[in-house]
């Protein structure tokens, strides 16, 4: 007799690139902080930047093309069978 696992229940986040207003997204980028804001390397350690980074684009990226959250069953006996993983 064969055990089957449980499926995992996970989420995943995922947005509609396709909806994404190139000219508007390059606009947004060059108005937003990352390229106006006069800091230098003596202002702002590498996390601070990166933390700003992703603060920037994640606005401008929720406002343009929000994030969609998904849920789903994952089972790792698929993975083994070759069947799809997500369902």
């Amino acid at each position: 007799m064969r055990k089957t696992s449980a499926p995992t229940y996970v989420m995943s986040e995922r947005r509609l690139w396709k909806n994404l207003d190139v000219a508007s997204f390059r606009s947004d980028l060059c108005s937003s902080s990352l390229c106006t804001a006069n800091l230098t390397a003596k202002t702002l350690d590498a996390d601070a930047m990166a933390a700003q980074y992703n603060q920037v684009m994640t606005a401008i990226l929720d406002d343009m093309v929000p994030a969609e959250i998904e849920f789903g069953a994952f089972s790792p006996q698929n993975i083994t069978s070759g069947g799809n993983n997500f369902q």
